[in-house]
């Protein structure tokens, strides 16, 4: 499960996104937004084609790790 990888694991984009399909992403940790109201956001970041991207959790029923 993503979140409790190190980061440096390989992951495959499987989602059905036609930009991201079947493309590698190198998990760089989590990555936490702490809100004024105390609410703790918790989102995912990745390197995908070179660029840095933070995904939410509903993104990581995509990824799927390399082995």
């Amino acid at each position: 499960m993503i979140g409790n990888e190190a980061p440096g694991t390989l992951w495959r984009f499987t989602g059905l996104d036609d930009h991201w399909y079947n493309k590698l992403a190198m998990y760089l940790g989590m990555s936490e937004i702490h809100r004024d109201d105390g609410v703790i956001v918790t989102n995912y970041k990745f390197l995908l084609e070179g660029q840095s991207t933070v995904v939410d959790r509903s993104f990581l029923k995509f990824f799927r790790e390399v082995a």
